[in-house]
């Protein structure tokens, strides 16, 4: 992975930025993402100050800021001078996160995998995933969102099961990689 690309869609900032449940990590997504790509804005929205909102926002604590930030309108309507700025943030943000996905053929003991995630909360930023649990029928959406852990119900999915997870780069985080891969590969 050489970049976290977060996905903002415009028309709902102010209600992600405010509600109660998600906007912390909301925010923290903001803030990681190398490259924020806006879109859906409202006839109505000034883009100009939804951007300016959202760099204020990605600047934080850290003062650091986002690499690129891009939206997706047609480049014949005009850009937006001033978005891009250098390289160097982008690459302060990818000499600290590391990401991995992992593929699960069968199901997966999901007390476990809780366990796991917390035990490796200092290092975890987010997981999600499609997963079977040991005993059930169908696979499930599992999400590890700030510090708030949710399974969810999905309709049946083929294919086998997979976890991605972003987190910060070091020996912390590939031992947890290394634990995730060597389940996967368990006879189950």
């Amino acid at each position: 992975m050489t970049e976290v690309v977060c996905v903002v869609d415009a028309s709902q900032v102010e209600r992600h930025a405010h509600d109660p449940r998600s906007a912390d990590i909301w925010r923290k997504q903001i803030r990681v993402a190398d490259r924020l790509m806006v879109n859906r804005h409202r006839p109505d929205q000034d883009l100009v100050r939804v951007i300016a909102d959202l760099r204020d926002l990605a600047k934080g604590e850290s003062g650091m800021g986002i690499g690129k930030l891009s939206t997706q309108r047609s480049t014949a309507r005009g850009s937006l001078a001033g978005i891009n700025s250098s390289g160097r943030e982008q690459r302060r943000h990818a000499d600290r996160w590391e990401s991995c996905s992992v593929g699960y053929d069968g199901p997966i003991d999901g007390e476990w995998l809780e366990e796991l995630v917390r035990q490796y909360a200092d290092v975890l930023i987010r997981a999600k995933g499609f997963l079977q649990r040991t005993g059930a029928a169908d696979m499930e959406v599992f999400q590890l969102s700030g510090s708030e852990i949710r399974w969810h119900s999905i309709l049946r999915r083929a294919g086998k099961g997979q976890l991605v997870c972003i987190g910060f780069k070091g020996p912390r985080f590939a031992e947890l990689v290394r634990t995730l891969k060597e389940r996967a590969s368990a006879p189950t």
